[in-house]
């Protein structure tokens, strides 16, 4: 939190890096880019920046490419690879985008247990996120769904034209957003036993849910409007500017209220900032 810089440097032979995640001890994970733009080296970095290789699964014929999406408390990185030697373990085909602290993957409309075998999902959809306990969320047939471990199927909302679910906190508050006969979006939430809660947008303001943490708070933004922190209680704080005329936007928070982004500031570059706001507790 003192704000110190680290460089993520690619590894030899790349010209960019691409981070993708961070553990809660300082382990990033990304991708070492090629100065084309798209040959690409999954790598991890501890806390010195320093790149480390994450190899491609081996057998695989063509071009060697990889991309890590995610990493999880113990160290266990997922992503997809094309060719290549290397020692890792392959799932089979299919792009990763979350892995659990015990180990189970989801993507797209993939799963796969600790174990690597595969779990169908009940009812068809697509997975975006899933929790510790093996509970995935994402759609299935145009609606917000969650799947249990062993992938059976729940929908969350049929009232709204569409819905769709992209985050689960630690306490089971999914997250996701419904649209309406209106064909608008708005950001949403399901508490634990299912009830659904709507972000209140102001007017014809067009809103869209863009990630929360694990203390039942969400990051929203709303156009014109710029970004607001959606408390658990429903209370709506709004992220200020630093300086009139500036485009601010926020990309993540954590637990201690703490928002990350950026602001291009008039005749001056962007610039990474962050926002303190209060503890988010139970507004």
């Amino acid at each position: 939190m003192a704000g110190r810089i680290t460089e993520l440097a690619p590894q030899p032979g790349y010209a960019s890096v691409q981070p993708a995640a961070l553990t809660e001890d300082g382990v990033a994970v990304g991708d070492s880019m090629a100065a084309n733009g798209w040959a690409g080296r999954a790598t991890l970095w501890g806390a010195s920046g320093t790149p480390v290789d994450l190899p491609p699964v081996p057998g695989f014929p063509g071009y060697a490419y990889s991309s890590v999406a995610a990493i999880n408390a113990h160290g266990i990185a997922v992503g997809y690879s094309y060719g290549a030697p290397g020692t890792v373990t392959a799932l089979g085909f299919g792009r990763p985008s979350a892995v659990n602290d015990a180990g189970a993957v989801i993507g797209g409309a993939s799963y796969w247990d600790p174990a690597g075998n595969v779990v169908p999902l009940e009812g068809g959809g697509t997975a975006t996120d899933l929790d510790d306990a093996g509970t995935a969320v994402g759609s299935s047939g145009f609606h917000a769904a969650k799947w249990d471990a062993a992938g059976h199927l729940t929908v969350l909302d049929t009232t709204w034209k569409f819905s769709s679910a992209a985050e689960i906190g630690a306490d089971g508050t999914i997250y996701g957003e419904v649209v309406g006969e209106d064909g608008k979006s708005r950001p949403a939430r399901w508490d634990p036993a299912g009830r659904l809660t709507v972000f209140p947008a102001a007017g014809d303001a067009r809103t869209w849910f863009t990630t929360a943490d694990d203390s039942g708070s969400a990051l929203v933004e709303t156009s014109p409007g710029g970004f607001f922190v959606w408390g658990p209680g429903g209370r709506v704080t709004p992220l200020p500017l630093p300086a009139e005329g500036a485009y601010c936007r926020a990309t993540d928070l954590n637990d201690r209220g703490a928002v990350t982004g950026e602001c291009p500031v008039p005749e001056q570059n962007s610039h990474a900032v962050r926002w303190d706001l209060p503890v988010i507790g139970n507004w």
